[in-house]
Order: C-alpha cells, then structure tokens, then sequence
C-alpha cells in the first residue's frame, strides 16, 4: 500500500492544516479589519479637509491640536520651528501604499497659513 496514509497519519497532518488555516483565516481577517477600518477613517478625515487651511485657520487652538493630531502623532519644535515630525499612524499606511505622496516642493514664499512670507 505504498503512498497511502495511516488513518492516525492522517487525522495528525489533517489537525495540523486545519489549525494552520484557521491561523491564516485570522491574519486575513486582520488585515481586512485594519484596511476597512482606514479607509473608513480616511473618508471621515478628506470629508473634514474639504477646506482645511480655512477651517483650521478659523478653528480654535484646541481644534488646531485635534486638527494636527490627525495627521501626525509627533512634532518637534525648537526655537519656535519644526524639527522633526512623526506621521498618524493612518497616514503611515497611506504612505506605505502609496496612497499618499510627502513633498518638500512646497508655494515658494508661502508660510504655513498661506500668508506671504517676509
């Protein structure tokens, strides 16, 4: 009976599987819930960044931190300048597909809030 399995063979290797796709089927289903869960989360952000450079200049310093929050999780000033800047966690992945490009080539002579620069 050669290339037969025993039903004990069988019934090991037949365990193994089964736990080994039940393991995938949660890491599928991981990935799923993160990738719906940020582009759920993207579409409530674009729709709150309509307009964000007005709708940040007009809010409040509390909703300008919340505002901020929701692109970066850290930014380093020194000397009233940012040094250093840590992307949202969102945004990481965004980045990592592609889905969002970071730029230096910014409006020559353009501050931040789009007022021209001395």
């Amino acid at each position: 009976m050669a290339g037969t399995v025993g039903d004990s063979t069988y019934s090991r290797l037949h365990s193994e599987l089964d736990s080994e796709i039940a393991n995938l089927d949660e890491e599928i289903e991981k990935i799923d819930n993160r990738k719906r869960i940020d582009t759920d989360t993207l579409s409530k952000v674009m729709g709150l960044c309509l307009n964000l450079p007005k709708t940040y200049s007009e809010a409040s310093d509390r909703l300008k931190k919340h505002y901020l929050h929701l692109f970066f999780s850290r930014i380093l000033v020194q000397q009233r300048t940012i040094v250093e800047t840590k992307v949202s966690p969102l945004f990481e992945v965004l980045i990592e597909d592609k889905e969002v490009i970071l730029s230096s080539n910014w409006l020559r002579r353009q501050d931040s809030n789009l007022q021209p620069s001395p």
